[in-house]
């Protein structure tokens, strides 16, 4: 399972879908980022170019593919109702484990302090992320921001 540890606000409250399940959504500190690097693909494959994957140049797109558009052979552009709010670094006094094996789902409450985050998942997320002891928690979690696993 792959855990990040988001910085939030004190008073955040992850969104439900109607069945009251947590609703996935991808850290909205990336959503600039992505947004971006989907306009600028967009873009080249509109001017009859396609990136490689791990290249820096491009490639004309082959001819049964040119009547496609990017977003229906790739994926629509970031949503940015996909991804947690983008708040002011300053509001952000709070920590919060979450699963990023999906978008992002919670899976500790919002913690006022990366001692007291630490504590939690060592105390209920051990058995089923990692048994990792309190100093090992507070250590990944003090590095941030944080990707394991």
């Amino acid at each position: 399972m792959s855990l990040a540890v988001r910085r939030v606000p004190p008073d955040w409250v992850h969104p439900k879908d109607e069945d009251g399940y947590y609703r996935p959504l991808y850290d909205g500190a990336d959503y600039e980022r992505r947004a971006q690097e989907w306009d600028q693909d967009a873009a080249k494959w509109q001017a009859g170019l396609r990136g490689i994957y791990g290249a820096t140049d491009s490639v004309s797109t082959e001819a049964e593919r040119q009547g496609l558009t990017y977003a229906e052979l790739e994926c629509d552009r970031p949503d940015p109702k996909g991804y947690t709010p983008q708040w002011p670094a300053s509001d952000c006094t709070h920590w919060q484990m979450y699963e990023e094996v999906t978008e992002g789902t919670p899976v500790s409450p919002v913690c006022g302090s990366p001692e007291e985050l630490a504590r939690w998942m060592t105390e209920n997320g051990g058995d089923v992320f990692a048994s990792a002891s309190y100093q090992e928690w507070l250590s990944l979690i003090r590095q941030g921001p944080l990707r394991m696993w």
